[in-house]
């Protein structure tokens, strides 16, 4: 297909549709992030990223394996072995040997990220009782069971 023919199935596809279910997923995602990394940084989180919240927020509570948070995360192990380098150095995670496998590196929450985690959730329903009143309570709970059924029904 040439290009002016993709870019006009394009347009007819937004003048019919509107904006895909993907690109507003995403949008508003971004959004409820960023939203909810501006809160920490008022609290004092100031150097963190976005992308080192995402990965803090994927950690299990009791720890869990460096490759298996690379998996789950849909990241290449050397891109979440970097975002775990920063936040050793802000004292947010340790690695430590997998008793289990001395190859592999468990990575746990340090009281400074159990902390941080603690100040995640607040930050996190703070913006979620935002949004629920934007869109009036009854809109909300249909958009959280709308997304619960989507994420079933596609895995």
């Amino acid at each position: 297909m040439q290009q002016q023919d993709v870019i006009q199935k394009f347009q007819e596809f937004v003048a019919t549709e509107g904006e895909t279910l993907g690109r507003l997923l995403v949008w508003a995602e971004q959004r409820v992030m960023q939203k909810i990394l501006q809160r920490l940084h008022e609290l004092g989180y100031a150097d963190t990223s976005l992308s080192e919240l995402g990965l803090m927020q994927q950690i299990c509570l009791v720890g869990m394996r460096q490759n298996d948070l690379a998996h789950q995360m849909k990241m290449s192990k050397q891109a979440v072995g970097q975002l775990l380098d920063s936040l050793e150095r802000k004292q947010l995670v340790t690695r430590s040997p997998d008793p289990n496998d001395r190859r592999a590196k468990v990575i746990a929450y340090t009281p400074t990220g159990y902390q941080f985690i603690a100040d995640t959730i607040d930050a996190t329903l703070a913006v979620e009782q935002e949004i629920a009143e934007l869109l009036g309570k009854e809109a909300y709970m249909g958009l959280k069971n709308s997304l619960l059924l989507l994420n079933e029904e596609l895995d």
